[in-house]
């Protein structure tokens, strides 16, 4: 799908277009049309325009005009082009500072990942992290070229952040749609290449869901509703375990991908392998989660369906690899 199609550009279209309307006596309002246009033209938004977007609207719903400047202004300046690379930056006041520090970790902060778990990477391991990180795109852009489109549709930048654990629990990365096409990856668990890879593949995975659903909630069901996620130790709404679901189904792809490629490494071909079978098993068992439980919408139920069809044409690609 192209990425001015993607149901998420369509619908930031029509709502650019609103607010110009709107907000049309304010200085910038206007370039928020040729916004629209150049994300209509297959263009896209930088990531903090995302959080500026939302804060205008829910300033009109609620009827709270008196600082809206600054963040029109802002977004009224948003534009990316297509083709720029991803952009890699250090989660710190360098890079940052102070305000815009507070402000990207609130835009990535929810009920199970708070803003104090969010750390600042410190400025020895800079290089370190940048080039590991450099090479996580390169192994997804060259070894996966089918997994790489996917990830170049929808991720813009990455944040490297240095977890802080919460009692027990640390996370590996987040995404967000308030801040669309960034994902955050904490950079102080120690991974593998192809694991480090992988891990790129499974944030962009949740952005392109939002970017497929971003007016949908593809399951019915209350989030009172609990059950035994593929991902999480602690159990999860029905919505959480779509998700997971989705998201596995691309970061097996991925894999299967490598597995498959003559010109990786014999090494990573064989954890590959084995990779594949431990989220082969965990997407089934999500998959069969959700199957028994889930009530779904249209979209949702595409959406599922399209997982399941990726997965099973992913083995078969591998067997098929096997066999020559």
């Amino acid at each position: 799908m192209n990425r001015a199609v993607l149901p998420i550009n369509v619908r930031i279209v029509e709502s650019l277009r609103e607010l110009r309307r709107a907000l049309s006596d304010y200085d910038n309002a206007s370039e928020l049309a040729a916004l629209a246009d150049h994300l209509e033209a297959g263009g896209n938004l930088c990531a903090d325009a995302y959080g500026h977007y939302f804060t205008l609207v829910r300033a009109i719903q609620n009827e709270e005009l008196g600082s809206i400047r600054p963040h029109l202004a802002t977004l009224a300046r948003s534009g990316r082009e297509p083709d720029l690379d991803i952009a890699i930056r250090m989660f710190g006041l360098e890079e940052f500072g102070r305000s815009k520090l507070r402000e990207t970790s609130l835009q990535f902060a929810s009920s199970s990942l708070s803003t104090s778990q969010m750390g600042t990477v410190p400025k020895g391991a800079h290089c370190r992290v940048r080039l590991t990180l450099t090479h996580a795109i390169k192994l997804v852009k060259t070894s996966a070229p089918i997994t790489w489109q996917a990830v170049a549709k929808v991720t813009t930048e990455i944040i490297a952040v240095y977890g802080r654990p919460r009692g027990m629990m640390t996370f590996d990365g987040c995404s967000s749609l308030e801040r669309y096409g960034a994902i955050l990856i904490n950079m102080r668990r120690q991974r593998t290449a192809l694991i480090m890879a992988e891990t790129l593949v499974h944030e962009s995975a949740h952005s392109l869901l939002f970017a497929l659903s971003c007016n949908d909630h593809r399951v019915l069901n209350p989030t009172s509703e609990r059950y035994a996620s593929p991902l999480r130790i602690d159990p999860r709404p029905l919505d959480g375990i779509y998700h997971a679901v989705f998201v596995l189904a691309r970061m097996y792809s991925f894999v299967a991908e490598i597995a498959r490629n003559p010109r990786a490494k014999n090494a990573m071909r064989i954890e590959a392998r084995k990779v594949m079978e431990v989220r082969r098993k965990n997407f089934f068992d999500g998959y069969a989660v959700l199957i028994e439980n889930a009530r779904f919408t249209e979209t949702g139920r595409r959406l599922l369906d399209d997982s399941l069809a990726l997965v099973v044409g992913s083995t078969h690609a591998a067997q098929a690899s096997n066999s020559l």
